[in-house]
C-alpha cells in the first residue's frame, strides 16, 4: 500500500503494518500464518498415512499393490 502522505522523496515509500487493513500486530499475524501451515501439514500427513495404510492392507491380503 502506498504511503498516504505521498512521500515520494523518501526511500521507503511503502507502509507495512499500518492502517485499518492490518488490525492485528505483526507477531500475531505471523503466529496465525504458522498455525495455518501446521494445520495444513497435519491434514496432509493424515491423508498420506490413510493412503499408505490402505496400500499396506491390500498387499497383506495377497492382492497386488498399485
Amino acid at each position: 500500500m502506498l504511503d498516504p502522505r505521498h512521500n515520494g522523496t523518501s526511500r521507503h515509500s511503502v507502509t507495512v503494518g499500518k492502517g485499518p487493513w492490518a488490525p492485528v500486530s505483526p507477531w500475531l499475524f505471523g503466529l496465525g500464518i504458522m498455525a495455518v501451515a501446521v494445520g495444513i501439514g497435519f491434514t496432509a500427513d493424515r491423508i498420506r498415512m490413510r493412503v499408505n495404510d490402505g496400500r499396506a492392507a491390500e498387499r497383506l491380503d495377497g492382492s497386488p499393490g498399485p
